[in-house]
């Protein structure tokens, strides 16, 4: 009978404070400012003791399957209030800490320690008087808001490591010093996280790095219009740059000027996001500056290298680089303007002699190109750095082979061309450079 009544008794109480409980949070579904909200979910809070209470009372008189239910009860409202209370967060938005470039860096400050003063009393009211409660009967809810308060407690105690203070170390920072700031930015990272601090916090850092890679990005395109403007009077009609093969080369003079210009705008156009900057930064990485100021391009080359493509390659005994200098480590720099050529000798003892020789005994040949560009030219259409060099052959005895109407043997040897720090070199894409500019004129 006395356990009936008890029963009883608790169903009724449990009716009339979870009626309490719908009533606070059920202005939160209407309009209204989020502030608004936190304070409505804090009326919740006398209703949990309530509930506490009275499963204290029931296991203080033995009725444990009664204080269970009451157990249940307290720690799906404290589950329900914290996921209420996570979204009123979200909505108020304390550390919403927005970069202005105009705005006033003593304003930012402030308004960080508002939103982190703030944080703090929300948690006060939004999830204190729960935590335990759902914690306690294992709610899913109670992870973020787990995370929130070790992330505050962290913050409390001066730990450096905690994000909330890597937040507001970057945020300081920003405001202190922008342009330090972007060049040297604090850590900040919630890896694992997806509670309102780590989102918060990786919103900003987000809008900071954004901020930070594109604080120059006006200058860059002002950069990069002067650049074209040059190109287009100067470069753009004038081989190699020209789309014309036969066009007149540019002179060194020419280049030089072009290349400086281009070298001293570099760092504004790798901000950039376009295909005009990003050709005009190949070409700034194959054509370098030398401490003279004259154009050159550097290179390594290694012969030999894909014998799987080569024929009769085993009767070259030596293979040179003429008109580059070439230092200690095997770059070599060739100055625009210079001569260039390639000089194959076969060996003594080969049966076969270059058809094409620059020697009367046959055994040299010299691949060359007259002009400014010469380089360009034996190069070829250098790609990836693979580069194949052929020559007819001819037999040692003096037998034409091929006059007989065999098929001629022709000498077929690999190099490989890189850059001088190691990469692969191309010769860039002039032609196809000249028509991006072309539409970035536009």
């Amino acid at each position: 009978m006395a356990q009936n009544l008890v029963s009883q008794l608790t169903s009724e109480l449990v009716v009339g404070v979870t009626a309490g409980v719908e009533s606070a949070l059920r202005p939160h579904t209407v309009l209204g400012a989020p502030g608004q909200h936190v304070r409505q979910l804090a009326r919740v809070a006398p209703a949990m003791v309530d509930l506490e209470e009275i499963e204290a009372w029931l296991r203080e008189r033995r009725f444990e399957d009664d204080a269970n239910r009451i157990l249940e009860v307290r720690a799906r409202v404290a589950a329900t209030v914290l996921t209420v209370g996570e979204q009123a967060l979200s909505e108020e938005d304390p550390l919403g800490v927005h970069l202005d470039p105009a705005a006033d860096s003593n304003a930012l400050v402030r308004r960080l320690e508002r939103g982190m003063a703030q944080l703090k009393r929300d948690f006060e009211q939004l999830a204190e008087p729960f935590l335990a409660s759902a914690v306690q009967g294992g709610k899913w809810a109670a992870v973020n808001w787990q995370s929130i308060e070790a992330e505050i407690a962290a913050y409390n105690r001066g730990d450096t490591d905690a994000v909330l203070s890597g937040f507001e170390g970057l945020v300081r920072a920003h405001a202190e010093d922008a342009e330090a700031a972007c060049e040297a930015p604090r850590p900040v990272t919630a890896v694992g996280r997806d509670d309102y601090v780590a989102r918060a916090v990786s919103r900003f850092r987000s809008e900071f790095d954004y901020m930070c890679a594109n604080r120059h990005v006006g200058e860059a395109e002002l950069a990069l219009q002067r650049l074209l403007e040059f190109y287009d009077r100067y470069v753009d009609w004038l081989w190699p740059h020209s789309r014309d093969s036969q066009a007149n080369e540019i002179t060194v003079g020419a280049l030089d000027d072009y290349v400086a210009r281009l070298h001293a705008a570099t760092e504004q156009l790798a901000v950039l996001d376009s295909e005009a900057a990003s050709a005009f930064l190949d070409q700034a990485s194959f054509w370098r500056l030398n401490d003279d100021g004259s154009t050159v391009v550097r290179f390594r080359i290694a012969w030999r290298t894909r014998p799987n493509e080569e024929a009769f390659a085993e009767n070259v005994i030596s293979a040179t680089v003429e008109g580059a200098e070439v230092d200690d480590d095997g770059v070599y720099t060739w100055r625009y303007g210079s001569p260039f050529a390639l000089t194959l000798t076969l060996a003594r003892n080969s049966a076969y002699r270059f058809v094409q020789a620059d020697d009367a005994d046959g055994y040299r040949m010299v691949l060359s190109a007259p002009g400014n560009g010469a380089l360009l030219r034996v190069f070829g259409d250098l790609a990836g750095g693979a580069l194949l060099l052929e020559a007819p052959l001819t037999l040692r005895d003096g037998d034409a082979a091929g006059d007989d109407g065999a098929e001629r043997p022709v000498l077929r040897l690999t190099a490989r061309v890189g850059s001088a720090e190691g990469g692969s070199l191309s010769i860039p894409p002039f032609a196809e450079h000249a028509q991006t500019f072309a539409a970035a004129r536009r």
